[in-house]
């Protein structure tokens, strides 16, 4: 593990223990393991911090929910493996999911990386867009459905995290695609 990434790591594990402002960089850094002039020589700042590792793990997320999506498949098919993918994908990095609601609305993302989240996001939008000329889902805005679905997944996530029995997880996530994708589809 590189420099870099010891800081990514030790960051993701202060900010989503204590927030923001209950973790100074000193702290990043000594739990890195590196100078704290090592820390700024990766990052200018705090917040050039948190918006350089909300980009990467959205990137990591984004990866993961279209690692296993096949063509052939019908919408459905494919939106339920995006579905699945970034639920298993938060109830197996607690801390990066902490981090990403943590920072999702906050003034310190830059409208840089706001526009960058956006365009990983393309590929939904493309995904939705051919959906809706195909006739398969509701004439509804695309940042609709976006939000409608990510929310809807944080929610799942939530409820599932908070839950010592994970033996109904797979009904839960099931009863909880069921309601978006009924709520799209035509």
């Amino acid at each position: 593990m590189n420099k870099k990434e010891q800081i990514f790591k030790a960051a993701l594990s202060l900010f989503s223990e204590n927030g923001f402002h209950g973790t100074p960089t000193s702290k990043i850094a000594k739990l890195a393991g590196v100078a704290n002039g090592t820390l700024f020589h990766h990052f200018t700042s705090k917040e050039q911090l948190i918006n350089d590792l909300y980009l990467e793990l959205k990137k990591e997320l984004v990866e993961v929910s279209f690692l296993d999506l096949n063509d052939k498949n019908n919408l459905e098919v494919n939106l339920k493996q995006i579905w699945l993918s970034n639920i298993n994908w938060a109830l197996e990095n607690k801390a990066k999911v902490i981090f990403l609601q943590q920072f999702l609305n906050s003034p310190y993302l830059t409208e840089d990386t706001k526009k960058e989240v956006d365009t990983l996001a393309m590929t939904y939008y493309q995904m939705m867009e051919r959906a809706l000329k195909e006739n398969k889902i509701k004439k509804i805005p695309f940042d609709l459905i976006y939000v409608q679905a990510t929310q809807q997944m944080y929610g799942v996530i939530n409820f599932l995290l908070e839950m010592e029995d994970f033996n109904n997880k797979n009904e839960i996530i099931d009863h909880a695609f069921d309601m978006f994708w009924n709520g799209i589809k035509t």
